[in-house]
């Protein structure tokens, strides 16, 4: 119920946008002023950075890295924020903690699929 979700989507008119959602206890939040119409890519990079609290997204169309203007809280990621206290003390852990990774749904059924040139995950 709580993340942090860069993807992109087709949207109504057809293009191909990125966009941002977020989570948090299962309230949504989206950002349409940041959507980023990226029609005229071949390839498209995307980028997570966690520097402490903050999580920043940027992306890549081919010829410098964009970084999106917002802070996410990552402290949402953690399991003391995403559990379920009663009476002041935790029923019940929110999860067994936060992870990166690439997520391909395809809502429509349509058959479609994304193609991964690769994944890099570093720790600084």
């Amino acid at each position: 119920m709580n993340w942090h979700y860069l993807y992109l989507t087709r949207a109504d008119d057809g293009r191909t946008v990125l966009e941002l959602l977020s989570s948090d206890s299962g309230r949504r939040t989206s950002y349409p002023e940041l959507t980023v119409e990226v029609d005229a890519a071949d390839r498209i990079g995307l980028r997570a950075v966690f520097d402490g609290p903050v999580v920043r997204f940027s992306y890549d169309l081919g010829d410098e890295w964009r970084q999106l203007p917002v802070e996410l809280d990552a402290t949402i990621l953690s399991d003391e924020h995403a559990a379920l206290i009663v009476n002041g003390e935790p029923a019940a852990w929110g999860f067994t903690g936060a992870f990166l990774g690439q997520w391909v749904q395809d809502l429509g059924n349509d058959g479609v699929y994304a193609d991964f040139d690769h994944a890099t995950y570093l720790e600084h």
